[in-house]
């Protein structure tokens, strides 16, 4: 695997890190918003006690990849490995990061999948279906 690739997977695993921290505090806080209903009506409200956590983690993980996409240098995992996503050679434009965000997001709830194709080909599935390319920042 080429530094770019392995550079990749750093900033993955970092900004990954981040994440679950805050989709496991959104989860917590969804579960507990439906708290009081179950308890009142376990057998109704027990599917929305289970599906909280997951539909508030899959939210906050799209808006979270969208605005790192949109604001560039918020990401703290490209920061420190110095990459960037460029399409086209230029900087994402509203359009390309709202599809970049929602593709990552539909890949990382099947992160094996996307993981294993990444190892094979060096690239994300998104990416190549978006013709994004990664590259090194100059040092500033």
């Amino acid at each position: 695997m080429n530094d770019l690739a392995m550079k990749r997977v750093g900033a993955f695993i970092i900004d990954y890190v981040i994440l679950c921290f805050f989709a496991g505090m959104a989860g917590t806080l969804g579960m507990i918003a439906v708290a009081d209903r179950w308890m009142q009506e376990p057998s109704r409200y027990f599917i929305w006690f289970m599906l909280a956590p997951f539909i508030c983690s899959i939210l906050l993980m799209g808006i979270w990849f969208f605005i790192l996409d949109i604001c560039g240098k918020l990401d703290p995992g490209k920061r420190l490995m110095k990459i960037e996503l460029l399409s086209g050679g230029q900087k994402f434009t509203f359009g390309m990061a709202l599809m970049h965000s929602v593709l990552k997001t539909i890949f990382c709830c099947i992160w094996p999948i996307s993981f294993t194709y990444y190892l094979l080909k060096h690239e994300m599935i998104y990416d190549k279906l978006l013709k994004i390319s990664v590259s090194s920042q100059a040092e500033k």
